[in-house]
């Protein structure tokens, strides 16, 4: 029986694990295409060839993964992911897929108490100044930010590789009480969206055991990290989609857009859409970024900062909320979201970027 990728969204922790597929049978095709690009020759995934593996051999894989194997590799995973993605989103979808590697070399436990910050570079933050981020644990967040606040329903494919091992870094998923919502963090190492310590300590953190050939799913509001002991190597792939419309509203939600169609007043448009997102927001807290969206572009906001607020589990300062709306229409992080971008906001629908929040709201009426 094949996996219900709809109930990802609809999951308390909106984490899923597909173990239905065939996929373990194109590890090995996977492994051949990866080392046509390397000095390697030996089926990497086996434990003893895994443990002998060195850091520079992790990164010529991963490197591999990234440029010259890419077309390759697309053409193997894109049945996999291709047909959920139009189930998921429908066929108005951009559909560029791109596979990336998620390895764990190895560290010394000395790393975990290190007071380290991480440092922003040309491609993104990284953990030090001279080792690969691969060589450190990764930190406990949620990537609806990261993702540049475009939408709660960005879906992650992660293929896993090699093993489950007791001694090497895994997925670690955590599961809280209430409805899933974005948990306190802040920047206190550097890292924008880093959990608190406080944070951390009251999630229940739980340890999927994912086999080789299992398609694991997550969304922009799974809370993860992984686990601090890594003794032996972990690969994994990965391809992330942005919807670019909200057509999933009608297919995971059941909502009828049709109905928007016959409207052609465009604010009556929105205020439509903004009911049919508000009756589903009891199952997945994460449409808050959305009906926020919907307000701003309604010239309302007021109503955004009100609906903003109601995905996250922390107070936040009138200086971040004002940047995650500005965000929404510029698709970008708050980070990296300037004075000068908040200008944006005494206008948003004609400011608005493509690929954006905003953008996929438009698309959605027209």
């Amino acid at each position: 029986m094949n996996a219900d990728y709809k109930n990802l969204f609809l999951d308390k922790n909106q984490f899923l694990i597909d173990n239905t597929t065939n996929f373990a049978d194109q590890i090995v095709n996977i492994v051949n295409v990866i080392n046509e690009f390397t000095h390697l020759n030996k089926n990497w995934v086996k434990k003893d060839c895994l443990q002998n593996l060195s850091e520079q051999d992790l990164i010529e894989i991963q490197d591999s993964v990234s440029n010259d194997a890419q077309e390759e590799l697309v053409k193997i995973i894109k049945p996999y992911v291709e047909p959920k993605i139009v189930e998921l989103f429908g066929k108005n979808q951009e559909i560029n897929i791109r596979v990336s590697a998620q390895i764990k070399s190895r560290w010394k436990n000395e790393v975990l108490n290190e007071n380290r910050r991480v440092i922003l570079g040309k491609n993104g933050f990284n953990e030090h100044e001279n080792k690969p981020n691969m060589a450190f644990p990764t930190r406990a967040h949620q990537d609806l930010d990261n993702n540049g606040n475009r939408s709660s329903h960005v879906i992650i494919f992660y293929f896993q590789m090699t093993e489950n091992y007791e001694n090497c870094s895994m997925l670690q998923i955590g599961n809280i009480d209430k409805d899933l919502c974005i948990i306190d963090n802040d920047m206190r190492n550097g890292y924008p969206n880093e959990m608190t310590s406080r944070a951390q300590n009251e999630i229940n953190w739980l340890a999927p055991k994912i086999k080789p050939g299992d398609i694991s799913l997550m969304s922009p509001l799974t809370i993860h990290r992984s686990t601090p002991i890594s003794e032996i190597p972990r690969i994994a792939l990965n391809v992330k989609f942005q919807p670019t419309t909200l057509d999933y509203i009608k297919l995971i939600y059941n909502e009828d857009l049709d109905k928007i169609k016959k409207i052609s007043d465009r604010n009556e448009k929105l205020i439509l859409l903004k009911s049919m997102i508000d009756k589903n927001i009891n199952k997945n807290r994460g449409l808050s970024l959305e009906k926020a969206t919907i307000s701003l572009l309604l010239n309302d906001r007021k109503s955004f900062y009100d609906d903003i607020r109601k995905l996250f589990t922390y107070e936040i300062s009138q200086k971040n909320l004002d940047k995650i709306a500005a965000g929404c229409i510029l698709r970008k992080s708050v980070y990296f979201v300037n004075d000068n971008d908040l200008k944006c906001l005494n206008n948003p629908i004609e400011n608005f970027v493509d690929k954006s929040c905003a953008s996929s709201i438009l698309k959605t009426i027209n």
